[in-house]
């Protein structure tokens, strides 16, 4: 026995449940939690050391331990000290103070491991008590880093979006983003996390947070000329820990892309044309960007209906909301419940697309013609500008 050897002693099982004070195990067998008895005996008599026993907790599989200290005879005893880099492979690396030390009176030998300055890297301390024995590891050391989640989600993610119409003064749907800020390991209590951007495209609240993870609203303010860059401290004015790109998009086109017949038709009716149309949206810095959730609407106006039978358009009334689908789509429509189409009647409305309700945006002026095939089918011509 090592002068002042420290052992731990448990049952080695696999747990299935516990029930009842009983460990089901991978075995077979059940094993009642409070009957397991730990005992230390030297065959020649002597000292014992010290030993404590321990409950059924998670870390010794829900069943009794024994940790023992061998007696300490105030004798020297010489620990090798090593280092190991556990999987995966780290980036930087730490190191020891010492590859071995003497236990001082009261049995201990103590080395100062110095952690890599890459944020992630793990270490772990092995000591022997001779240099070829196996030796017993330490718990692991980790160097805390952040990572960033979308919002309630396991997801990682090295970049967010968020839309902006250039107006400080307003604040739509699309212009706001949320994601998680958190610490791997769990951040220390006594640690406390400062957030900044690079520039005024956005704003971002909170600015700090003592928590292991925190969710982070970024706002979109500037004109959308250039993205933004989200930064983590760990001093309200130090080196930034961890990054996150947070892309701005001012809508600035549409750029039509797609257009398929929608049946059955709307309310009911039984004659026309029903059409659904898409558009790709690029920002200012000509990137296509989703705008799933962001605040659209759009205007219709008639400008030409002179069938005396009259017929069903799309209200004049804007409509306007979080958008549904991640391009512009919307639905464009000529229908009607009786009667019959004329020759030379004139079907003619327009229509203006908007984001943010930004009504200058580039193409997002469309006309819609609608062009007779018989006396019970319309076919809408449409194109880029206004009647």
């Amino acid at each position: 026995m090592a002068n002042g050897a420290r052992y731990r002693f448990y049952v080695n099982i696999g747990v299935v449940k516990v029930e009842g004070g009983y460990v089901f195990a991978t075995d077979g067998y059940k094993y009642e939690q409070g009957s397991i008895l730990w005992e230390v005996k030297i065959p020649d008599g002597g000292d014992v050391g010290v030993t404590l026993n321990e409950g059924e907790e998670s870390g010794n599989n829900q069943l009794k331990s024994l940790q023992w200290q061998t007696p300490i005879t105030n004798s020297a005893v010489t620990v090798f000290w090593a280092l190991k880099d556990p999987n995966p492979a780290n980036q930087g690396t730490g190191t020891l103070s010492a590859t071995q030390s003497t236990t001082d009176n009261t049995g201990l030998a103590t080395v100062t491991l110095t952690c890599s300055s890459k944020r992630g890297d793990d270490h772990i301390v092995t000591g022997k008590g001779k240099s070829a024995d196996i030796g017993c590891d330490s718990g692991k050391a980790v160097v805390w880093k952040i990572l960033f989640y979308k919002k309630g989600t396991a997801e990682q993610i090295s970049d967010t979006n968020v839309g902006t119409d250039g107006n400080v003064n307003t604040e739509y749907a699309g212009e706001t983003s949320e994601f998680d800020v958190a610490v791997y390991p769990t951040i220390p209590t006594d640690i406390t996390l400062y957030f900044s951007v690079s520039n005024s495209q956005v704003e971002i609240t909170p600015t700090s947070s003592e928590q292991s993870t925190k969710t982070v609203t970024v706002t979109g303010k500037g004109d959308g000329t250039s993205d933004s860059t989200f930064m983590v401290t760990d001093t309200p004015s130090g080196v930034s820990i961890a990054d996150l790109l947070i892309k701005i998009h001012k809508p600035k086109r549409f750029v039509y892309d797609d257009c398929w017949d929608v049946i059955p038709f709307p309310n009911g009716d039984l004659y026309g044309d029903y059409e659904a149309r898409r558009y790709l949206v690029y920002d200012v810095q000509l990137r296509v960007f989703n705008i799933l959730g962001y605040y659209t609407s759009e205007d219709i106006t008639m400008v030409e209906n002179d069938d005396g039978i009259g017929g069903h358009y799309p209200s004049p009334t804007p409509t306007a909301g979080p958008h549904s689908y991640e391009h512009f789509q919307d639905h464009v429509w000529f229908t009607w419940t009786s009667g019959t189409l004329e020759e030379g009647h004139r079907y003619k409305w327009n229509q203006r697309l908007k984001i943010f309700n930004i009504g200058n945006i580039e193409n997002n002026l469309w006309r819609h013609n609608g062009r007779k095939i018989d006396s019970t089918h319309l076919e809408i011509d449409s194109e880029a500008g206004q009647y």
